[in-house]
């Protein structure tokens, strides 16, 4: 009889745990070549996990933090707001480029467009961005006017739909100065640097903003420990699914995983509602919405070097991702993100990127 009530108590006591810590996860579901597990919650953001084969295995690919702090990728201004260029000088490793990463410098702090792996030797190649500090365009402090450092910052969320839904640069500005807003409102801290009050990654480097966003990233960022197979996540907002990631290497997602997490961390603060409690969706509910991302109308956008930017969209979902002339490559990331009351997309120009000159393709 003790035996089967330490058995019974070491069950309660690991139904708390549960409860207390991340939640009970929901049973899996299956979406395709994904595994989705979770969701793992705190405060008013829940977390899923995908799990997934490598698809990627040996190829050798460094993220743009790590190739900037290794002097292997330099980032250079071209004083042209909507194109920087890029230069991978490593031997032997591509660099990933995630579409929504945010690099510190240059005449203004840039926001980058799409995804992009650039390969080694590469020369100096142009990549398309946005500003997200309006208002300077002169060296800031004792950073360099010509090239630019990681801001260890990524847009995900409504931020990301922006960027890539609509693809100009006025609703970018709005959406920063909106984020910086609701950021204000849900910390009480203006959050704005003296410095340059319209730099978003100044705002996202504030101290007192990065310790709120701390106890969000310390309750889930191990929820990944001890799972090997985990190639993507979803995050959901308030009870509402709002993004999915998944790459085609658990290598890469491994080193992204903290960046993202904050960045959803962000996210979840941003559109936090105090007082109001949400239902946490399922796993089911995450896998839906990936099935409606890829049931989109597909929009093509030209890209230089025979590449091109992939765009489903639906009611709802947007599905994005870059394909290029190596396919294998082309598995490195798709991007599901929930579609926000924006204007229609044909009401503005599905504009140019890196440097193309050629037409649009975009109907």
């Amino acid at each position: 009889m003790k035996g089967t009530w330490r058995v019974l108590g070491l069950c309660a006591l690991v139904l708390l745990a549960c409860v207390v810590s991340v939640g009970c996860a929901s049973k899996p579901v299956a979406v395709g070549d994904y595994r989705i597990s979770g969701p793992y919650t705190h405060s008013n953001l829940a977390v899923f996990l995908l799990h997934g084969r490598d698809k990627l295995a040996g190829k050798k690919i460094l993220t743009l933090d790590e190739a900037l702090k290794q002097k292997r990728l330099v980032m250079y201004e071209t004083e042209n707001v909507e194109k920087l260029e890029i230069e991978n000088k490593s031997q032997d490793e591509y660099v990933y480029i995630q579409c929504g990463e945010i690099v510190k410098g240059g005449k203004q702090d840039r926001t980058l467009e799409n995804d992009y792996i650039v390969p080694p030797h590469s020369g100096r190649l142009p990549i398309a961005s946005f500003c997200v500090e309006s208002g300077r365009w002169s060296a800031r402090g004792g950073e360099s006017a010509l090239i630019f450092n990681a801001g260890l910052n990524v847009n995900l969320g409504r931020s990301r739909s922006v960027i890539q839904g609509l693809r100009y640069q006025a609703p970018v500005w709005k959406e920063v100065s909106r984020v910086q807003s609701k950021l204000r409102s849900n910390t009480g801290v203006a959050l704005l640097s003296a410095k340059s009050p319209t730099s978003m990654q100044l705002t996202l480097e504030h101290k007192k903003l990065k310790e709120i966003l701390k106890g969000y990233t310390d309750a889930l960022s191990k929820v990944v420990e001890g799972k090997d197979d985990v190639v993507g996540f979803g995050l959901a907002v308030n009870g509402q699914v709002v993004s999915v990631d998944a790459y085609g290497t658990q290598a890469l997602f491994a080193k992204l995983w903290p960046k993202m997490l904050n960045a959803g961390a962000q996210e979840a603060l941003t559109e936090l509602q105090k007082g109001k409690k949400f239902k946490t969706p399922s796993a089911g509910a995450v896998g839906a919405f990936m099935l409606a991302g890829r049931k989109g109308k597909l929009r093509e956008h030209k890209l230089v070097a025979g590449r091109k930017a992939l765009l489903w969209e639906s009611d709802g979902v947007l599905l994005f991702k870059v394909q290029g002339e190596d396919p294998t490559l082309s598995q490195i990331h798709e991007a599901y993100v929930r579609k926000p009351k924006l204007p229609k997309l044909k009401e503005l120009p599905f504009r140019r990127s890196d440097g193309d000159d050629d037409d649009d393709d975009d109907d």
